[in-house]
């Protein structure tokens, strides 16, 4: 008797187990958790644009970081809001001490199309092509109608196997992984809509009087 409820309690750990880890993503972008101020992100694997691993801890352990979630090398609106909102103002960005992290499932060659279209630095982008990043910080959701086509035709797309997509995010983190600032916008589709540094300019020289 004993062996069967052991056995049957092992069951029911593994069942839930699978169903913890089967659970769906989001289907609407306007469905995220996205992670807040003062929530401390982990520590995940990334690929840069060179095809090395690298883990996000390595990118914030010396410099406060801006994370820019945006969906991949088709998305010409992210494209633009690179070239027209971060590239001329990157100098002034670096000069307050950050380093700029731009995250999408795009695996290297895509990362390289986008730093080639939008005219940013390549040191600047980095892949997550299954969601680590995306899914640990609430970003990700599923990605549905035209939106499946342009992944499966990307270059990351054998590994988007959800497939997913992160809605457009601005993030502020410190050396220690806290979230200092956040701005996630669902229903970002056009360039005009994402974060701009009349906006997030600001907020960068305000947080930076607190020594992050």
């Amino acid at each position: 008797m004993k062996t069967f409820f052991l056995t049957l309690a092992m069951a029911i750990a593994c069942v839930s187990a699978n169903t913890v880890q089967a659970q769906a993503l989001p289907e609407n972008a306007t469905d995220i958790a996205p992670m807040v101020v003062g929530e401390v992100v982990p520590d995940v694997t990334l690929t840069s644009a060179e095809g090395q691993t690298v883990t996000l801890y390595s990118l914030t352990k010396e410099k406060p970081a801006v994370l820019v979630f945006y969906r991949g090398e088709w998305c010409f609106n992210c494209t633009n809001n690179f070239r027209d909102e971060f590239v001329p103002n990157l100098a002034e960005i670096e000069k307050m001490g950050y380093n700029v992290i731009c995250v999408s499932p795009d695996a290297a060659v895509g990362l390289k199309k986008t730093s080639e279209e939008s005219t940013m630095p390549l040191k600047h982008f980095y892949g997550d092509p299954k969601g680590n990043l995306a899914k640990a910080m609430g970003v990700a959701f599923l990605a549905t109608g035209r939106a499946v086509d342009f992944i499966k035709k990307s270059p990351a797309g054998n590994l988007n196997t959800d497939p997913y997509l992160p809605a457009p995010a601005f993030y502020v983190l410190d050396t220690n992984n806290e979230v200092k600032f956040a701005d996630v916008r669902p229903n970002a589709i056009s360039a005009a809509k994402r974060i701009g540094w009349n906006f997030y300019g600001p907020i960068l020289k305000s947080l930076k009087l607190y020594d992050l």
